[in-house]
């Protein structure tokens, strides 16, 4: 600067540095490196000098990556692979049709994400709420419970889950504490709570055989013959096999029986 005979600033041909402290723009406290104060809406603005290519901020790192921001086509782009000034891999996108992209250059959707999602929460349950802003609509969430399980709940004043998945592999509906492969608990017919289980479906691996549970009864489907036949047998209630009488019972030869378990015509 003509006048000037000592300045702070150290020059290098056509560059200037400063490492003796922050340097402030619009401030007399620095609190960083750079810090940059106006109380005219706009802080800092990048712009490429021949409109050829975009603006591009940049973050070093010590490995040479450099993370960066940068406009292309009035997408805001933030890349997390900028190296050297080469390749650009793109982590997020912010579009001009409000929709953002994680791992694409294109989102189609307010959020399109190309990977896999993980969701977490320090405290409390982890969860996805599925909200309408009309009124009378449910919300409805996905969550994961810290005993291993997965759940389908619907939100109306309070949470209730409606579909449960167990680290077992037991699924139910309507129910959150399913005893079975498939356990379904639900009002009757005639808007009465039913007494035990609507519909539940089990398997024992030693008689191979599978059970229908309904508030009206039981049915067994058997395969006592190494699987080379079907039963049915209608028993009172839902007590174990065995215990509880058998009302009728037909048998894939076409036999039917009442009050025998094997009839012979």
């Amino acid at each position: 600067i003509e006048g000037i005979t000592s300045s702070q600033w150290a020059t290098s041909g056509s560059d200037i540095s400063y490492t003796a402290g922050n340097v402030g723009i619009g401030t007399a406290s620095p609190q960083g490196a750079l810090t940059i104060a106006t109380g005219q809406g706009m802080n800092l603005i990048l712009s490429d000098s021949d409109d050829t290519s975009s603006p591009i901020f940049t973050m070093r790192t010590s490995n040479g990556i450099y993370p960066a921001m940068f406009i292309s086509s009035q997408d805001l782009h933030i890349g997390g692979g900028y190296t050297s000034y080469g390749d650009d891999v793109v982590d997020i996108i912010l579009g001009p049709s409000n929709n953002v992209g994680i791992g694409t250059m294109s989102p189609d959707e307010k959020l399109d994400v190309n990977g896999k999602i993980a969701i977490y929460r320090d405290t409390g349950v982890p969860q996805i709420l599925f909200n309408s802003a009309e009124a009378g609509y449910e919300k409805w969430s996905i969550n994961a419970q810290d005993d291993g399980s997965f759940r389908v709940s619907e939100h109306v004043g309070t949470e209730s889950y409606v579909m449960t998945f167990l680290s077992t592999g037991y699924v139910g509906i309507g129910t959150a504490s399913p005893e079975t492969i498939l356990q379904i608990n639900h009002s009757s017919i005639d808007d009465t709570i039913s007494t035990d289980h609507v519909l539940s479906l089990t398997r024992n691996s030693a008689a191979r055989i599978a059970k229908a549970y309904f508030s009206v009864g039981k049915y067994e489907a058997t395969s006592s013959n190494g699987r080379s036949r079907l039963d049915l047998s209608l028993r009172k209630d839902i007590e174990d096999i065995g215990s509880s009488p058998v009302i009728q019972t037909w048998l894939a030869n076409g036999n039917v029986g009442i009050g025998t378990t094997n009839p012979s015509a």
